[in-house]
């Protein structure tokens, strides 16, 4: 909570959208998480398009400190900034 100051309210909406509106691959690995993971591991809670540190992970599990991304076509293009936002968030 203490970063979300720093954070502009566009992040929290943009995460709001895309988490109503997922991509197939998001929308299936979603799916193995609820069906596979997440009842053997309950402990374990995975948020959806979560902003940690400015940035929205596709799954962020805080207790594991573990953010999943899905890289689809349109990933291809943005090769710099997903090596830049990597590096921070390492």
């Amino acid at each position: 909570m203490r970063f979300r100051r720093r954070i502009s309210q566009f992040k929290f909406d943009k995460a709001y959208e895309m988490r109503n509106n997922p991509t197939p691959a998001e929308a299936r690995m979603w799916e193995i998480l609820k069906r596979k993971v997440i009842p053997n591991y309950p402990e374990h809670i995975f948020y959806r398009q979560s902003v940690q540190f400015g940035y929205i992970l596709d799954f962020y599990c805080p207790t594991l400190r573990l953010g999943i991304e899905v890289d689809g076509d349109i990933y291809d293009k943005r090769k710099r900034y997903d090596w830049q936002r990597d590096t921070n968030l390492a």
